[in-house]
């Protein structure tokens, strides 16, 4: 009678003990699956957050060599172009000033900005950051087949490193350039010249 009690209570320790493990086995399968799915939840919330945020993106205009040429010949306005990348800390910090310098002298100036991030960014972070900040000016990026021909196609005197500001006079000749953060005051200096040397010209009889 001893021994059976024993086998019965013998029984009875392996059921809970097995009882137990499914039971912890099913508890980690669930949390799981709660895991997996507070995830996605996360996911679709950044996904959201993303498109609220930004709205409607700014188009950015693929060009190569080519279409730099293009891009950097004025058209009957002083021109400014700032050459610069998402990667580039600089380029970040002085890109409000940009936005600032446009929304002053848009109407007397021509401005724009041209990326080297890597194409792929053309949809991605290149019009995010650019809608971050608010810029309103023609943007694009730059996938160039050989580097330093286009740096000498922009100035002889840039080197290849970013930013790079450049000013022309509305007749292509070129007025100020910097390599690295622009002095905000000294090029506010220079578009004001130029638009007041504008102003002074006779107007070209037709």
């Amino acid at each position: 009678m001893k021994f059976r009690f024993a086998e019965f209570v013998l029984l009875l320790m392996l059921m809970s003990l097995f009882s137990t493990e499914a039971f912890s086995q099913v508890r980690k399968k669930t949390q799981v699956r709660k895991t997996k799915g507070a995830n996605i939840e996360k996911t679709s919330e950044r996904k959201t957050d993303s498109k609220s945020r930004y709205g409607k993106l700014p188009t950015v205009i693929l060009i190569n060599n080519e279409g730099l040429k293009e891009t950097i010949k004025p058209k009957g306005k002083p021109l400014l172009i700032n050459f610069w990348a998402t990667w580039c800390d600089v380029c970040r910090e002085e890109f409000p000033d940009l936005v600032k310098i446009h929304k002053d002298y848009g109407t007397e100036i021509d401005v724009a900005v041209i990326s080297l991030d890597y194409p792929v960014e053309i949809n991605r972070d290149v019009p995010r950051f650019l809608a971050k900040v608010n810029a309103q000016m023609p943007a694009y990026l730059l996938k160039s087949e050989d580097e330093t021909a286009a740096a000498n196609l922009v100035s002889e005197k840039w080197q290849g490193g970013l930013p790079f500001t450049i000013l022309f006079d509305s007749d292509g000749k070129e007025i100020y350039s910097y390599q690295g953060r622009f002095n905000t005051a000294v090029l506010r200096k220079k578009i004001e010249e130029l638009i007041s040397l504008k102003s002074q010209q006779p107007v070209k009889s037709q």
